[in-house]
C-alpha cells in the first residue's frame, strides 16, 4: 500500500506537467512546453530551462546587495564604516533573537527588521566589511 501510494503522486505530478506542457504548447509557449517536456524525460530543470551554471548564487548576491542597500538606507546617515557596522550588528542582533521565529512563520517584519529579514534571506549575515564592499558606489 506505501509503494502505491509512493508511486500514485509522482505519477500524477508528472499527468499534470504533461498536460501543462500541452496547454503551454497550444497557447504559443513553445519555449517553455518544450522546458517541461525535456525535464519530463530526465533533465534536470535548470539544463531544461538553459539555465546558467552559478545563476542561483547570482540571484542570491543581488538579492542580498539589494536588502543590504535598502537596511543602509533606513539607518541614520553615517559614514560608510558606521554605516557598515551599524548594519553587521542589527542584522547579527536580529539573527539572534527574531529571524529563526520570523522565518519559520514565514513571517517577514516591517522596517528595519524587514531588511534584516531580507538580509537573512538571501544568505548568511555577512561581516561589517562584506557589507562596506557592497555598500561601496560603483561608476
Amino acid at each position: 500500500m506505501v509503494r502505491v501510494h509512493r508511486l500514485t503522486r509522482p505519477l500524477a505530478i508528472a499527468e499534470s506537467a504533461s498536460s501543462a506542457a500541452e496547454l503551454l504548447r497550444t497557447a504559443g509557449h513553445h519555449v517553455l512546453a518544450e522546458a517541461i517536456s525535456l525535464w519530463l524525460a530526465g533533465a534536470s530543470l535548470d539544463d531544461a530551462l538553459n539555465l546558467a551554471p552559478g545563476w542561483r548564487q547570482h540571484v542570491r548576491d543581488k538579492a542580498r546587495t539589494t536588502a543590504l542597500r535598502r537596511l543602509a538606507g533606513l539607518l541614520p546617515a553615517g559614514s560608510a564604516r558606521a554605516t557598515a557596522q551599524a548594519a553587521a550588528t542589527l542584522i547579527a542582533r536580529y539573527e539572534a533573537t527574531a529571524w529563526r521565529r520570523d522565518r519559520a512563520a514565514g513571517r517577514r517584519p516591517a522596517g528595519v527588521p524587514g531588511a534584516a529579514y531580507d538580509v537573512l534571506a538571501a544568505g548568511p549575515a555577512p561581516s561589517a566589511a562584506t557589507i562596506r564592499r557592497v555598500l561601496r558606489p560603483t561608476g
